[in-house]
């Protein structure tokens, strides 16, 4: 069965891609180009290249039409990405495998505000149907694009007054929960994937219906007690999960 016409030229260019005669960053042929040299139609034209972008593998570039995106992925250790790392002591653990990996890590703390928290987050920090929590939102970019969207949710009537309420990064020997007097003695992470919402494809610079890799980490204290609550998004064609285990019997 004959292939339609937009899936053929999507084929052709899917393939210059992958064999890199279209490079990261090259400009394709402008949608009049291509319909004279493939003898098709500008709505046909343009059907193949919103597939490629739905793929992620091309996008809108002002002034230049559409460019082939970098596929680079980097790297994502779960377990220990928000820790200061051996290798680069005034970076994180994700700031740090980035730079490792050949990027520029970037983190902007956009919102910190007292707010009622989505029923979900409600829920893990046992805050009840009237309780607020403090919101601490943050966007880490690599090489200036939006990669994760983090949000850290804590009980508010627990940090009230504290350093978590001043704007901007802030950091505490041992961490911010620890300087209070509330360390994080285990964890529970969650791992899901969902499709963006326009709000936050626009935020991460998708396209609507782009799959997002969620991420759930509640963290307890020495009391079992949840203390934060943190949901990220990331980007799901950056980033590769990793989880390493060590010492094992």
């Amino acid at each position: 069965m004959t292939k339609p016409l937009h899936t053929q030229l999507a084929d052709d260019l899917r393939k210059e891609i992958s064999e890199g005669h279209l490079r990261p960053g090259d400009a394709l042929p402008s949608e009049a180009e291509l319909g004279r040299v493939h003898s098709i139609s500008r709505i046909t034209v343009r059907k193949a290249l919103q597939t490629l972008e739905h793929e992620g593998l091309v996008a809108a570039a002002a002034g230049r039409g559409r460019v082939v995106r970098d596929q680079k992925v980097y790297d994502w250790h779960l377990v220990d990405y928000e820790k200061k790392h051996r290798s680069h002591p005034d970076l994180d653990g994700w700031a740090s495998d980035v730079v490792d990996q050949g990027g520029t890590p970037n983190e902007t703390v956009v919102a910190v505000e007292v707010v009622d928290p989505p029923a979900e987050v409600k829920a893990k920090l046992a805050l009840g149907a009237e309780g607020a929590a403090l919101l601490r939102r943050r966007v880490r970019s690599i090489n200036g694009k939006p990669a994760q969207l983090s949000s850290s949710y804590f009980p508010y009537e627990m940090v009230k007054g504290t350093v978590f309420m001043l704007p901007g990064s802030q950091s505490a020997q041992g961490g911010l929960l620890a300087s209070i007097g509330r360390p994080q003695r285990r964890k529970h992470h969650e791992i899901t994937a969902r499709n963006a919402s326009p709000d936050e494809a626009e935020e991460l610079q998708l396209l609507p219906g782009t799959p997002l890799i969620q991420h759930i980490v509640v963290g307890y204290d020495e009391d079992d007690v949840a203390v934060r609550c943190m949901v990220t998004l990331a980007a799901s064609d950056v980033a590769r999960l990793v989880v390493d285990e060590e010492n094992l019997s």
